[in-house]
């Protein structure tokens, strides 16, 4: 059984050191410039029993493929996989399932797994306390935070936070999430109320929450922790606060933690496949 790691960040070069060391073949693809000692394959038709994808799998219509100096076509390198091997990744588009329903490849996205994405959110989480502790030279308790969104990684956070004695207070547009954390004692901030007196601001919502008049009151030198997808802070209105970019928070916290996650959704997947 071959394994091929098409592009992904540090996350990926360790899933497949991870599978050397449980004695599995497995070369890493789009990876030229990698800092750690993979083994690298240039081509990827043909090679493979099973193809590894990143979480996302692509930006913009490419590999997601940060160590690599060259662009790929993740729909042209779908085509060119052999015909029945297993292609596993992470938030894998319509486009790609479409070519690969087509190729006769098999597709496992291990980001619609409830367990993976539990573990890999925790991940995330301690990642976001751990940037907003070394911030400024300050302790956090005590201090103000506010969180955006109440999905998985908002919920971590706000635990964390809590049990660090932090002054936690959230922000979210599910009746359903303020009902919870209104009956838990913690305060629900609306897009009327004054955020002058915050320590930090962890955006974890997709879509921009927070109004104009709100993000230019934040306080001087106010932390802005950006964890969505998508830009939930104006950069105009904020340009007087510490904005840091925390996207992909697993790859950059805990690579290790995350790599093995990302192994274990994939040799389930292989077993579940009967690829073995």
């Amino acid at each position: 059984m071959k394994y091929i790691i098409l592009g992904g960040d540090e996350r990926m070069l360790r899933v497949s050191l991870l599978l050397k060391r449980h004695g599995m073949e497995a070369e890493c693809f789009a990876a030229e410039n990698s800092p750690l000692p993979v083994t690298h394959v240039r081509e990827v038709l043909g090679s493979g029993d099973v193809y590894i994808l990143p979480m996302p799998a692509e930006k913009n219509g490419r590999l997601n493929a940060p160590f690599s100096g060259a662009e790929h076509s993740l729909a042209e390198l779908i085509c060119r996989l052999p015909h029945g091997a297993l292609v596993c990744g992470g938030m894998l588009s319509d486009d790609v399932r479409r070519i690969a329903s087509g190729r006769g490849l098999s597709l496992y996205d291990y980001a619609e797994s409830e367990e993976f994405t539990a573990a890999n959110a925790a991940i995330c989480a301690e990642g976001a306390v751990s940037l907003l502790m070394n911030a400024r030279p300050q302790c956090i308790a005590g201090k103000r935070v506010l969180v955006i969104g109440m999905g998985r990684i908002g919920k971590l956070v706000t635990a964390r936070l809590l049990g660090m004695c932090v002054r936690v207070c959230v922000m979210s547009g599910e009746p359903k999430s303020r009902a919870i954390a209104s009956a838990l004692g913690i305060p629900c901030v609306t897009e009327n109320d004054s955020l002058s007196e915050l320590y930090a601001v962890i955006n974890t919502a997709p879509a921009r929450v927070l109004t104009e008049r709100q993000q230019r009151s934040l306080p001087e030198g106010c932390v802005l922790l950006e964890l969505a997808s998508r830009d939930g802070f104006d950069k105009t209105c904020v340009s007087h606060c510490v904005l840091t970019e925390a996207r992909g928070l697993p790859g950059r916290y805990a690579p290790e933690s995350a790599a093995e996650l990302i192994t274990a959704a994939v040799l389930s997947a292989v077993k579940e496949y009967c690829h073995e």
